[in-house]
């Protein structure tokens, strides 16, 4: 899959709840692939059901789901009852000169 792949409406509709400064990055040595945003809304999950209602996102996860492996034991796509991405805690940041 390419970067070709992703319509603007796609990007779109991830950037509409609070998503900013959003990315993936892949790992070619373990075929990992690692996504990164910043979420600056107020409710998290209202705003995921938001994006999980969405045709076009929908359409993203219907070809790209089959592609991915999860982390998550159990999870077998964008749209089931256990989540595809893991999350992970952040141990460090920096944002500006020291």
């Amino acid at each position: 899959m390419s970067r070709r792949c992703v319509t603007r409406r796609t990007c779109g509709t991830a950037t509409r709840p609070y998503h900013v400064d959003y990315s993936i990055h892949y790992y070619a040595a373990l075929h990992l692939l690692i996504a990164n945003m910043k979420y600056t809304g107020t409710d998290y999950e209202v705003d995921m059901n938001k994006v999980a209602e969405d045709p076009e996102t929908q359409r993203w996860w219907a070809m790209s789901d089959g592609m991915q492996e999860s982390l998550v034991e159990g999870a077998t796509g964008s749209e089931k009852d256990i989540p595809r991405w893991a999350d992970t805690e952040e141990v460090f940041r920096f944002e500006g000169k020291p």
